[in-house]
């Protein structure tokens, strides 16, 4: 994770902090609320549950590496330092949001009655293609789920994809506040929580909430086919996006099938394109295809790298090197197979690692000092 120091986290959390002051720009490895899950370096999250109270478990967790605890009671004589707090759920949102704000990229923050998840591991899927993307594992979309999926956003994180989820009015809020969302996609408004919601109206307003913490400039994508989300017509003083089956959308699908092996095929209609996805994707193959059968040097290229590999080494970190070579082999491996829509994502990987590995290694002022 990015540099988190003991300190920072106090101040993030109004916290006390209870321990050696050396020790205080100590950098944080990962957070944990599970004692079993505890490194060397980690963050341990003292939670009082309704059977078990995390707090009989944080000398456990400093035996196991842990540098800190952030808690609501320190242990007598504590053999490292604590962060006390009146709250562990408060504050965990309070260091979540703080940890957020470390990043400057897209954060597609996503919520609705239903669709959330499909939706999630649908924009995942398409943006991890091309970006180091950060997305929430499982259902993890709570006061306590977003701010441990923030929490666990790699250093080179460079997307991320938040599901968000709620039950009563003023938790968007709350979420979005440490999500920060610089895109945010609404699925459907249904009859869920009714019991704190009332109808369908408050669910829109409940969910609707995220826009208020949106960073500047955000986008707004919403379902144009819902009744409930098509009646937003402004948001922060910007147009939303609509998308859905209805012409009316910005962009919609029609001629939808299913294609017999798995797949779903359809025509995409926007800024009056019509795209055909079967037609696209066969001339994409074709041309593809007919470029690594006839002018991709794949040999030259390899015996290429391999020439150059052992000067590179000393200047670019092994593990940076060991990605190129496990990308280009995978690379060729799927051009021998023929299966080019592999090798069309294995290319573009290979690029997108010389780009970053050039990037870093550039010689400038910044990086010589």
């Amino acid at each position: 994770m990015k540099d988190f120091t003991l300190a920072e986290i106090a101040k993030a959390c109004n916290g006390e902090y209870v321990g050696d002051e050396s020790l205080k720009n100590t950098k944080i490895t990962s957070v944990e609320r599970d004692s079993r899950q505890v490194k060397n370096g980690s963050l341990f999250l003292a939670i009082k549950g309704e059977r078990v109270d995390g707090h009989d478990f944080i000398e456990k967790c400093f035996a196991q590496g842990a540098v800190c605890a952030l808690c609501e009671k320190a242990p007598e004589n504590a053999t490292k330092p604590c962060i006390v707090v009146p709250s562990t759920l408060d504050a965990v949102k309070k260091i979540g949001r703080a940890y957020r704000e470390k990043f400057d990229i897209p954060v597609i923050g996503i919520s609705g009655s239903v669709g959330k998840t499909s939706t999630k591991e649908m924009l995942y899927a398409v943006l991890s293609q091309r970006f180091k993307t950060h997305k929430t594992q499982g259902n993890l979309n709570n006061e306590l789920g977003v701010p441990l999926t923030l929490l666990s956003m790699p250093e080179d994180t460079e997307a991320a994809v938040i599901e968000m989820g709620i039950s009563d009015f003023g938790e968007m809020t709350r979420l979005s506040e440490m999500v920060q969302p610089t895109i945010c996609v609404l699925t459907i408004i249904g009859e869920c929580h009714l019991e704190n919601l009332g109808d369908r109206d408050g669910v829109l307003k409940a969910k609707t909430e995220m826009f208020k913490n949106a960073r500047e400039n955000a986008d707004f994508i919403l379902n144009g086919d819902d009744d409930k989300l098509s009646t937003v017509k402004t948001v922060n003083g910007k147009k939303p996006v609509f998308f859905g089956l209805d012409a009316k959308n910005d962009f919609y699908a029609k001629n939808i099938k299913n294609s017999g092996d798995g797949k779903v095929l359809a025509t995409l209609c926007f800024d009056n394109n019509n795209i055909d996805v079967e037609e696209f994707l066969k001339k994409s193959l074709f041309k593809w295809s007919n470029y690594f059968e006839n002018e991709f040097k794949k040999e030259e290229i390899k015996k290429e790298w391999e020439n150059r590999h052992d000067k590179l080494a000393y200047f670019i970190e092994h593990d940076e090197l060991e990605k190129v070579k496990t990308d280009l082999t995978a690379l060729n491996s799927f051009i021998e197979t023929k299966e080019y829509a592999e090798a069309i994502s294995e290319l573009d990987k290979c690029v997108f690692v010389l780009k970053h590995i050039e990037d870093k290694y550039a010689f400038n002022l910044q990086n010589v000092f």
